[in-house]
């Protein structure tokens, strides 16, 4: 064989980089496929594990967060729409009308949801009440100078206003405990918010206090004593002004760039005059008290079936019962609010929470089959998803009738809205159905779940001893 030609010397006289640049490369790997891990990992940990109030704070301050941020319904979004019963009930039937008398009843027909948007209002730095020169819109309530249809006899008189209230802004989802503090101010008691927080929440996520939780606070833990009713009307909150009570009311609220959720307010006085109420808002700073009209305000308690909660020394109590009229027993505020959402449900078919309230009064009646196909409608007009952070009669209802699916329906909906949880009667009323279909540790670990969310709550404590 001939001699083999000379190899170039490029190719064989290479010096090895510098040992810095080597671990200089790998650590650029190493801190690549560390981001490619991390970043994934850092997106479902912010969503995931990050409570919601934190991701707002921090998306707040880096708007970059924003665009990770969990995903939310979008405005005016509804809960699933149910299947028709064989057993559901005439329309006519649930509006009190009979075969005899001739009607334009609706129809079952799904229709674009017209009342899930509460009237927007406006925040601002420093709200001041409206000029008397510019009189809000009048509303459609008759004039409250003269006793009210409930039989009170209590002459109303035309303006009045409560002083003494302490007046506090809300911290971080605590519109309750904020409005029962100051409500209780007014009698003296000197604690802060986060005193009825602690006991009012069982987490600092949780989206909801009900009137009842508000009304064991004030009664187990203050020497005043309190009350809450559905189916009130604006003369019952202006003879409990005018007889110098404070008023808690629960309502639909869009403040503006928000979409629909409930909302506590403390009202203070009122004037027919201006045709308006005064109301402590603890979400928009004003220790003077903002101005809301009757209608804008009478639109927005709607929501609520027009709940309302009074405070009042206990030696005041028969005063009080006698102020109410007709609401002084739940039973009779039941069926006072039963009457007011037919009226309502008549006049305007296509207003989803007059359907939504006639259901929650025949619920607290007991007549759930009638309550259900109430239920039936105000989800086929459209029901906005947050109701039932607030509102659990539905899941009574359907489960008092055995329509376990759309029980579970309408928990898998609030579960796909709330992330983590946070409002317990979701796994209360899961943890029911469970339970009757046999299945005991899915309705244990229902029950459990609902007392990780709030340790007092006594049905689901109570339901987990049963099956234990």
């Amino acid at each position: 064989m001939g001699a083999q030609p000379p190899v170039p010397t490029e190719y064989t006289d290479i010096t090895p980089p510098p040992a810095f640049l080597r671990w200089g490369i790998w650590l650029l790997v190493i801190v690549f496929v560390v981001l490619v891990i991390s970043i994934p990992l850092g997106i479902y940990g912010f969503r995931e594990w990050v409570p919601p109030r934190y991701q707002v704070t921090y998306s707040e301050r880096f708007p970059i967060l924003q665009v990770i941020l969990p995903p939310r319904p979008a405005p005016n979004t509804i809960l699933p729409t149910p299947v028709l019963q064989q057993t559901t009930i005439p329309l006519n039937e649930l509006l009190g009308i009979s075969a005899s008398t001739p009607t334009d009843a609706p129809t079952l027909e799904p229709t674009l949801p017209p009342t899930m948007v509460a009237t927007p209002i406006e925040v601002t730095a420093t709200p001041s009440p409206a000029p008397t020169s510019a009189p809000l819109q009048p509303s459609a309530t008759p004039p409250a100078t003269t006793a009210s249809a409930s039989n009170t006899g209590v002459i109303i008189p035309a303006s009045a206003r409560n002083f003494g209230f302490r007046y506090i802004t809300q911290t971080w989802n605590n519109c309750g405990p904020a409005n029962v503090t100051m409500s209780l101010s007014y009698f003296g008691w000197q604690e802060e918010q986060s005193y009825a927080e602690r006991y009012l929440r069982g987490g600092r996520e949780d989206k909801n206090v009900s009137p009842a939780e508000i009304v064991t606070f004030v009664n187990d833990q203050s020497q005043v004593s309190a009350l809450y009713r559905i189916g009130g009307d604006l003369n019952t909150l202006k003879r409990l002004v005018a007889a110098e009570l404070p008023v808690m009311v629960e309502l639909g609220y869009a403040p503006a760039g928000n979409d629909w959720l409930g909302h506590y307010q403390t009202v203070i006085g009122y004037d027919d005059s201006a045709q308006s109420l005064t109301v402590f808002d603890s979400y928009i700073p004003s220790d003077q008290g903002l101005p809301v009209s009757y209608t804008d305000f009478d639109r927005n308690w709607q929501n609520f079936s027009r709940t309302f909660l009074v405070y009042f020394p206990p030696d005041r109590e028969a005063e009080v019962m006698g102020l109410l009229g007709d609401l002084a027993t739940p039973e009779g505020a039941y069926q006072v609010a039963l009457d007011t959402a037919r009226r309502e449900a008549r006049e305007n078919p296509e207003n989803g929470f007059a359907w939504f309230n006639l259901g929650k009064a025949q619920t607290r009646l007991g007549n759930y089959a009638e309550a259900a196909s109430a239920f039936d409608q105000a989800r086929l007009i459209g029901t906005h998803w947050r109701m039932l952070w607030y509102q659990f009669e539905p899941f009574e209802a359907y489960f008092n009738v055995g329509r376990y699916d759309d029980v579970l329906a309408l928990v898998e909906a609030n579960e796909a809205t709330l992330g983590n949880g946070y409002v317990e009667e979701t796994y209360y009323w899961a943890g029911r159905v469970y339970e009757t279909q046999g299945n005991v540790g899915d309705a244990a670990s229902a029950y459990r779940r609902a007392l990780q969310q709030n340790s007092r709550y006594i049905a689901a404590r109570d339901a987990l001893e049963r099956i234990s």
